[in-house]
Order: structure tokens, then sequence, then C-alpha cells
């Protein structure tokens, strides 16, 4: 009997040590996103979470800055962040190469809006226009200046000024002090809800216009400690990624998660920041390029804002099927 009850609890040891095994829980894989940006995109992606054959959960953090994204990645707190193309150059250079992009979720998101000028049907109805931007922000004025001169609009034919908020800035385009101004999505929203009747331009599509390249505005970068020790978890990653934002499509269902995991605050502006982000997916040599020509337009005109240099080719994250 002692030797029947023994080997029932040593069956019972071992099938324990199994089920144990079995239940093993999948690693983490943490992700950090800005509220109020492309990132409602990855909305999908939170809500499916990984597959449990990937062997990983996602664990999302979402913060209100950019910078704050920042932080959290080069301080070792996440593994993949979302953020502004520009900044993923600067962040590469602070680490001194130890981030990797791996793919682009959108366009960027800057609105130019106007009261007073008529036709307003692109960037080239500025010439002779008053532009004003909030004083915060450089990467809009640098990127503007770019689109005008590829409309032969030189310095010296338009005007920029500045305001310190969108509502002082609503106030001297309404009194036609300045005939535009130029704004991110959310401050964008604002504006037209302040005033309705502004015309709305988007400068991504300005953007298309002169260049074969998409312009870039979020992207994800992985730190390359975990990149290389977990390769096949970030593949697995860029694949749920990219569905997620073939899933962005229906824009209810979109922003709907995107309320629900915390990525927009401000429903009242949902609509309007889904419109503007532009978003869309780029990964591999296409995304190589395309964040290429923008690091060179950048660079021609305000060069620090991405870190003086643009990244060496081993920034980009290029799958092993388009190295052969």
């Amino acid at each position: 009997m002692k030797r029947l009850i023994s080997a029932l609890l040593s069956l019972l040891l071992i099938l324990g040590v199994f089920t144990a095994c079995s239940e093993e829980k999948p690693k983490e894989l943490r992700i950090v996103s800005v509220q109020d940006t492309a990132c409602i995109a990855i909305a999908e992606l939170l809500e499916k979470n990984a597959s449990p054959e990937d062997g990983y959960k996602y664990i999302s953090t979402v913060v209100n800055l950019p910078s704050r994204a920042n932080k959290l990645l080069t301080e070792g707190d996440c593994d993949i962040a979302f953020v502004p193309a520009d900044l993923a150059s600067v962040m590469y250079k602070k680490t001194n190469g130890g981030i990797t992009v791996l793919a682009s979720i959108s366009g960027v998101e800057y609105q130019i809006l106007a009261k007073d000028i008529a036709p307003f049907e692109s960037a080239a109805n500025l010439l002779g226009a008053e532009i004003n931007l909030l004083d915060r922000d450089r990467l809009d004025e640098n990127l503007l200046e770019y689109v005008l001169e590829a409309n032969s609009i030189s310095a010296d034919e338009y005007k920029i000024t500045y305001a310190p908020s969108v509502k002082q800035l609503a106030q001297v385009v309404k009194a036609g002090k300045s005939n535009a101004a130029l704004l991110n999505a959310v401050g964008a929203a604002e504006l037209v809800t302040l005033e309705p009747s502004f015309k709305v331009l988007s400068l991504n599509d300005e953007w298309n216009k002169i260049s074969d390249a998409p312009l870039i505005g979020y992207c994800a970068v992985v730190s390359n400690d975990f990149l290389t020790q977990n390769d096949e978890a970030v593949e697995q990653f860029i694949t749920n990624l990219k569905a997620s934002l073939s899933a962005s499509g229906d824009s209810a269902k979109t922003l709907s998660l995107a309320k629900k995991h915390g990525l927009l605050t401000n429903e009242n502006y949902g609509e309007f920041i889904y419109n503007s982000v532009n978003l869309s997916f780029l990964s591999g040599s296409k995304m190589k390029t395309a964040l290429k020509k923008y690091y060179a337009a950048i660079k021609t005109k305000k060069a620090a804002l991405i870190g003086k240099n643009a990244p060496d080719d081993i920034f980009y994250y290029i799958p092993e099927e388009e190295k052969q």
C-alpha cells in the first residue's frame, strides 16, 4: 500500500511539473506609444495582442509626449517605442546606434489652415502670405519651407510669425493679421472647432506632389538589446503591426479601440485626427528609401532636428528575404 501511495504521489508530482511547463507564461514585449497621434494605428494590435503561439504578451504604456516615449526606451523601460521619425534619428545618435527602426505607420499630420486665401488649392497659393505657427514647434516650419521652396516660393516671398497658443493664433488669422496657420492634427482640430469656415490643406498632400517617396511621420523603433535576443518576436511584431494598419481602414472601429486603449483622449477631435495622420505602413527597403529622403529634406534646412546627420544604413531593419 505504501509503495502504491508513493507511486501515485510521484505520478502526481510529474504531472504537476508537466502542467507547470505547459502553462509557462509568455514573455513580455513592452510597447510605448503617444496619445492623440498616428499611434491610433496600433489600436487593433493592442486589442488582439500577440497570439499565444508567438510566446509574447504585449504590455502597453501610453504617454502624452514623444519625449517621454524616448526616455522610456533609452532608459531600458520598454522594448519598442512609437516616435516621430525626426526624433528616431536623434535617438539613434544619442544611443550610439543602440536602436533600429522597424516600420513606419504614418505620414506627417501637419495641416495648413487659411481664411481668405482663394482659391486655396496648394502650397503655391501661399505666395506673399504671412503664415502663423506655434513657437514651440520647429519641425513644421522646416517642412513648410522645403515645400514652399519646391513650389518656387523663395524665403523673401512669404513671412512666418508665431503665436503662443491656438486660440491666439485663431484670433490673428481671423482678424486678417495673418493669412494662414500651420498646426499639427490636434491643434488644427481645435482651430477648425473655433473657426469652422477655415480652409484646410494637408502638408502631407503637398509633399506627395513634390516627392516620389511618402513623407513619414511616426515609426516604430526597437532597442537593439531586445532585437538581438528576440529577432523572431520582432519579425512577428512587424507582421502584427502591418495587420493592425490594414484594419485601421475602418475609422469607426479604430477610433473606438483607440479610446479603449488610451490612445485617444479627445473624442471631439478623433475623426479629424484620423483623417490628418495619413495612416500607412512601410517596412524594409521602401521604408528606408522614404526615411532617407525625409531626412535629406530636413538636413537641408535644419540638420539639428535629426541630430545633424541622417542615421547609418544599419539603423534600418531589412528582412533577410530583402537582403538576398
